[in-house]
């Protein structure tokens, strides 16, 4: 089914260049820091139901995205993680973390020899890391093979849907109206869904009775990269 789908949406892609004979071509890329709220009430409630300290879910995030342009059509991929975040018990620390990564697809818009306004649907995932270590956990490594059940690692991972908004202006370079290439700086503004419930691990062992996880929420990313552009003949 996934194949269907990513082979209707590359059909699909073609043909919409295909009919703009007189689109732009290119190439960019850009460094993408940001901030990303995400609901993790699910995960929350278990861990409160066992007497940890919950997640704000708000976090800082490092990433980056590429993408080719093919007559105004944009295909590309992005990537990131998100900062850590601490929680606990007595006795026990825990660290969470997340990352992600999408296909994506979009369209450029009012394009000109200096800025471009594209939405972009995206087809990825999302994987949520968190690890507990007792804090009587051995120093000695004899001891810590004696006794290895000190550090538990539990991960999920969820199917995402993403829709954005994004803006690129140049900076530095040169063009006109049938050109441009630099250095550039924007804003990526969008949202995320899991329409499936996440898979989870724990220190590599799938695991049977877990919470319905999908997650959502919504993002703000600077963009700061460079790239070039041009009409077809």
């Amino acid at each position: 089914m996934k194949k269907i789908i990513l082979f209707a949406l590359l059909a699909g892609g073609s043909l919409l260049a295909s009919a703009q004979p007189k689109g732009y071509f290119g190439g960019f890329g850009f460094f993408e820091p940001g901030f990303t709220s995400i609901n993790l009430s699910p995960i929350n409630s278990l861990l409160s139901a066992n007497g940890y300290t919950t997640l704000g879910g708000n976090y800082l995030t490092s990433g980056g995205s590429g993408m080719g342009m093919i007559n105004n059509l944009l295909i590309g991929g992005s990537g990131g993680s998100m900062a850590y975040e601490s929680f606990g018990r007595n006795n026990t620390n825990g660290r969470f973390t997340a990352g992600y990564g999408m296909f994506q697809l979009g369209y450029a818009f009012h394009t000109n020899k200096k800025s471009f306004l594209y939405p972009m649907i995206g087809f990825g995932a999302l994987t949520t890391n968190m690890q507990l270590e007792d804090n009587n956990t051995a120093t000695s490594l004899n001891a810590a093979l004696a006794n290895p059940n000190q550090v538990v690692h539990v991960n999920s991972n969820n199917s995402l849907l993403d829709i954005s908004l994004n803006f690129a202006y140049r900076i530095l370079g040169g063009g006109d109206e049938n050109g441009s290439g630099g250095t550039m700086i924007g804003l990526s503004v969008g949202g995320f869904v899991s329409p499936t419930n996440a898979s989870f691990k724990m220190n590599e062992r799938t695991m049977t009775v877990t919470p319905d996880f999908r997650p959502s929420g919504f993002y703000v990313r600077l963009k700061i990269g460079g790239g070039g552009y041009g009409r077809s003949n």
